[in-house]
């Protein structure tokens, strides 16, 4: 009887709960995979990680200094994944900072030159219809409908003009004019992902504290 107590308390209790442990700090290694794959946390919450790391790394210690292989393989497993974990999470967690800044300034950007190309707009010309005291409600209907007949007629040339000029040109031209528009939008994509961007830290330095206090601790 004393042997059957002995080996469920000093074995069989043990071992599960070391099991048990070890399931629920493997539990988020699918989600992070996810997360992975597709570069962005989502709702994933890493900050419960730095505290993995923390509550492993004094029990190892502990276990250590008590000597105890249950304790000791209960948290081992947990405290090296932590660290993985928490390397993924500031990389994620940077990731998805960057893409937000990139995000924000290529907008700005592009607002800047929507700016730009308004202010140096120029509208269609304006069209004085001569209007006298005497005339008629009609006469003023028809000035105004000759008017944007014409104005159509115009730009409908124009743009025939235009159509002649560019069948015209050579292929050289074409390539030139192709590759200018490529150079331009080159730039204006390397403007905005070229652009530093300070990465913030308040995962690191959570980090960080935790090992120093238990460091402290240990020592």
């Amino acid at each position: 009887m004393s042997s059957a107590k002995v080996i469920i308390l000093e074995y069989i209790c043990p071992g599960l709960g070391a099991l048990m442990a070890n399931i629920m700090f493997f539990s988020p290694v699918q989600d992070l995979r996810k997360a992975i794959q597709s570069g962005d946390l989502g709702v994933l919450n890493p900050t419960p990680w730095v505290f993995m790391l923390g509550n492993c790394f004094g029990w190892v210690a502990y276990s250590i200094l008590l000597q105890n292989l249950w304790i000791f393989f209960a948290n081992c497993p947990g405290f090296l994944l932590s660290i993985w974990l928490n390397l993924w999470a500031v990389k994620l967690l940077y990731q998805m900072h960057y893409t937000i800044e990139t995000r924000q300034s290529l907008v700005n950007l592009l607002m800047d030159q929507e700016l730009t190309l308004s202010k140096n707009y120029t509208s269609l010309p304006y069209i004085d219809i001569d209007i006298d005291n005497g005339d008629s409600d009609s006469d003023i209907n028809d000035q105004r409908v000759d008017a944007k007949a014409n104005m159509h007629v115009e730009l409908e040339g124009e743009k025939d003009e235009t159509n002649d000029i560019i069948e015209r040109s050579s292929p050289i031209q074409q390539s030139n004019s192709t590759r200018y528009a490529q150079s331009r939008w080159t730039k204006i994509i390397m403007d905005v992902t070229s652009q530093r961007t300070p990465a913030p830290t308040p995962h690191e330095n959570l980090v960080m504290i935790i090992s120093i206090i238990w460091v402290v601790c240990i020592s």
